[in-house]
Formats: structure tokens, sequence, C-alpha cells
């Protein structure tokens, strides 16, 4: 049987933004929305989150988003204590067009 560990770095960085887990799911929704993608996430799905479990497909990537936005700073998969998707052989500097706008901006902001 595998063992949840608790995600601190996510809790940590939820706490810091003062938002609630459903306002933080609801901002998680909007980035998705922004890219064509339709999500359910609600407050359960982040205390899963904070519990340990990672978030399934490019989720992770949107809830980075939102909470860049909401603190004002860059923050990578790794910063929310989740697994790194992102292929090095493909990090550019955004000058490669994706279907995902995700994949154009958050190099571009790494480099900044």
């Amino acid at each position: 049987m595998t063992t949840r560990r608790p995600n601190h770095k996510l809790r940590n960085l939820v706490a810091e933004t003062g938002l609630t887990y459903e306002a933080l799911a609801a901002a998680v929704r909007a980035v998705a929305g922004e890219c064509g993608v339709v999500l359910r996430t609600n407050r359960s799905t982040v205390e899963h989150w904070i519990a340990g479990t990672a978030p399934r497909g490019d989720t992770g990537r949107y809830l980075a988003v939102a909470l860049t936005r909401r603190l004002g700073r860059l923050l990578s998969l790794v910063d929310l204590g989740l697994p790194d998707t992102d292929d090095p052989a493909n990090d550019t500097i955004g000058l490669s067009l994706g279907a995902d706008p995700l994949d154009v901006l958050l190099p571009m902001w790494r480099y900044d």
C-alpha cells in the first residue's frame, strides 16, 4: 500500500495567498477555461492535492499559474511540491507556438 505524504509546500503557498480552497479551485478553473479546458475542480479536489494526491494532466500547471497570479511571483510545479513533468529537451524561451498557451508563457516567465 502506498502512503501519501502531505504536500506542505502547496499547503504553505495556499495559506500565503489567503484564498479559501473553494476560491483557489475557482481560480484554477478560470485558468483552465482560458485554455479552453473545462475542469470540475472544487474544494475537495484542493484538499486531496494538499493531502498528497498529484493533480492529473495539465491541472498542476493551471494551479501553478493561478498561484503565480495571486502571489505575484513565478511558481513552478516543483515550487508547489508537484512532480515536474516538463521535458527539458522542449524547454524553449517561448519561440515555438503550441496548442496550449501555457506551453508558450511558462518558459518565457522562467527566463524573465
